[in-house]
């Protein structure tokens, strides 16, 4: 009958063999677990640990598909992330000098080396503040869903104006949105860019045109808006089931008092959803004039704006009203966020906030507008703006505070008011203001006439 070992004695075993194996040279530069340091500046694969062959700190970085290591000839950590901030930026650097007569790598292997390259530039990117983490995953996801295998059969050198035409039809015949195609498009013409950077080509092909005809956003009118607000209450703690289009039930949430709460705030704060996301107490600031409260909100730089939004009177009462239920359930502070404060993974919270709202978009029928356009979460920010202009503030301030340009103004949001109902109440509401002006200065002629005529 075999002897049966103990989990002590199986341990002990393991460490003796760990111990013989480090004492011949094996494993004696793997990384010693404990001391595995992320830089937070770096890709994530970027790290110093240290080893049991060397005194100094060790740097590795995954970079076009292996991993490369280097010493820091660093003992001091802080140093060394450093020092390994150099290293790696010589690394990027060497990708970029090394012309095409120094690599040895197949047609095949060529665009995927590019894109790589380009991925790891706009991680640079992303840790200096200048890019969407988001943009870079999506287009990391695009270019091995559809560009890479397209291209599979062809080298570089012959992706040529014929070759991307048929790309472009190749997308148009998967039903793809005009938008998505040009999108998929701008990302095939960066990573080409990168290969003439790189001495792989000469130059960048002609890229194929996609027309592309404005889509604005669906909105909420007055009476949309009171019946969204009052939904969210009336369902307050209530389930909703999401139901595919067979019929079967995917998904169950709960309608929270947040929803409603999000509905007034956005619509009155011109603010995006994906701000919402980090908004904390301590980015608002309430402005006083006279006896009129507008809120300020000051964080941080999206989509390469930063100037201080401002909102409608109504988001003060309304702000006053969540602050006071945040500092009841335990949150509030000024490093709390505003919304869904006990969520710390906060895409995570932005989706259970957007699946509340289109719950509600279900429950009312307002999914889509008059026009079949979807409405989103975003279509709140939308109806804010819209709003704004229908009160007749000029679109340069509208485009400042809501941190967007007067061009997008102009073709998201200003469609909105061009109908011919819209300019009749414009010339009605025009006319008759300067009719009454006319009408004010005859009686002001009338009285003062009137007054001189007396003795």
């Amino acid at each position: 009958m075999p002897k049966v070992r103990s989990l002590t004695e199986k341990k002990a075993t393991l460490a003796l063999a760990k111990q013989r194996a480090n004492s011949s040279g094996r494993f004696r530069t793997t990384p010693i677990p404990n001391t595995i340091k992320h830089i937070t500046s770096l890709p994530k694969s970027a790290v110093i640990f240290k080893c049991a062959a060397s005194q100094f700190w060790q740097f590795r970085v995954h970079l076009q598909g292996r991993y490369l290591k280097r010493s820091t000839q660093q003992t001091d950590e802080t140093k060394a992330k450093r020092k390994a901030a150099l290293l790696y930026a010589a690394m990027l650097q060497n990708m970029h000098d090394d012309d095409i007569g120094t690599r040895r790598v197949s047609h095949k292997d060529t665009l995927q080396i590019c894109a790589n390259s380009l991925f790891e530039k706009q991680t640079q990117l992303i840790a200096n503040g200048e890019l969407s983490k988001h943009k870079v995953k999506t287009e990391t996801y695009v270019f091995n869903s559809h560009i890479k295998p397209f291209f599979s059969q062809y080298k570089l050198k012959d992706i040529d104006a014929e070759a991307l035409e048929a790309f472009k039809m190749h997308l148009a015949q998967k039903g793809l949105a005009k938008a998505t195609q040009k999108n998929y498009v701008d990302i095939i013409s960066k990573i080409l860019q990168e290969a003439v950077k790189k001495h792989y080509i000469n130059s960048v092909p002609q890229m194929p045109r996609i027309r592309q005809d404005d889509n604005p956003r669906g909105y909420f009118d007055t009476d949309e808006y009171r019946q969204l607000w009052q939904a969210a209450n009336k369902q307050l703690n209530k389930p909703y089931h999401f139901v595919s289009a067979s019929g079967k039930p995917y998904r169950k949430i709960t309608i929270t008092a947040e929803c409603k709460e999000l509905i007034l705030f956005m619509r009155n704060t011109f603010i995006r959803p994906t701000d919402i996301k980090q908004l904390k107490h301590g980015d608002i600031y309430v402005v006083q004039k006279d006896d009129m409260k507008l809120l300020e909100l000051r964080h941080g730089t999206t989509k390469r704006h930063k100037n201080y939004m401002a909102s409608t009177p109504h988001a003060h009462r309304h702000y006053t009203l969540i602050t006071e239920r945040r500092k009841a359930a335990g949150f509030g502070a000024d490093t709390d966020y505003v919304f869904m404060p006990h969520i710390l993974n906060r895409d995570y919270a932005l989706k259970e906030l957007a699946r509340q709202f289109t719950a509600i978009l279900h429950i009312t029928g307002l999914k889509t507008d008059k026009h079949g356009k979807e409405r989103t979460l975003y279509s709140l920010r939308h109806t804010a703006i819209v709003t704004a202009l229908r009160l007749g503030i000029p679109n340069q301030l509208i485009a400042s505070n809501a941190r967007t340009s007067t061009a997008m103004i102009d073709r998201f949001y200003g469609t909105h008011i061009n109908s011919a109902l819209e300019m009749g109440k414009h010339i009605f509401e025009t006319y008759d203001a300067v009719e009454r002006f006319h009408a004010e200065r005859k009686a002001k002629l009338k009285a003062a006439a009137a007054h001189a005529e007396k003795p």
